[in-house]
């Protein structure tokens, strides 16, 4: 089984994202999408796409600052704190959702290609460096297939 033509799935995935965020204006003429972003799932070949308000955006923002503020409390209280301060004082407040999954439209499509898990699971797929989770991990496929610029997201 080869492996997937990473220029077609590129413009594949390129297409479906400027279709869903047409098909986004139309659903919802009266909202706005803040964010989009791609999710995939390597080893199944699933790919799903992501679009965010900022009306949410903005509510998961707070929500993870009212975690992160009572996190500080509770790491200052203890004994230890001065250890771990810099860590405890340093994590960024962001002004969105800081994972995908929380996004208000999570997912709002799902891409598959087929003949992917086929290729996973034959004997053409490489091992990836050992320092790897797997042989898909950016680094490793950006090297082997340097004109594909999905990978390197």
């Amino acid at each position: 089984m080869p492996a997937p033509n990473w220029h077609e799935v590129e413009e594949r995935l390129f297409a479906e994202g400027k279709s869903a965020l047409l098909q986004f204006m139309e659903e919802h003429p009266d909202e706005i999408c803040s964010f989009f972003a791609y999710g995939w799932i390597p080893m199944d070949g699933d790919f799903y796409l992501f679009l965010d308000t900022p009306h949410n955006a903005l509510r998961m923002a707070q929500d993870d600052q009212q975690s992160l503020l009572k996190q500080r409390g509770k790491m200052l209280q203890r004994a230890n704190s001065w250890q771990y301060a810099r860590y405890s004082l340093s994590q960024d407040i962001v002004e969105y959702a800081a994972n995908v999954d929380l996004f208000a439209y999570a997912p709002y499509r799902e891409v598959y290609f087929d003949g992917w898990q086929e290729f996973v699971s034959s004997d053409a797929y490489p091992e990836g460096p050992e320092r790897a989770d797997d042989y898909m991990e950016v680094v490793y496929c950006k090297r082997e297939y340097p004109d594909c610029h999905l990978a390197c997201v």
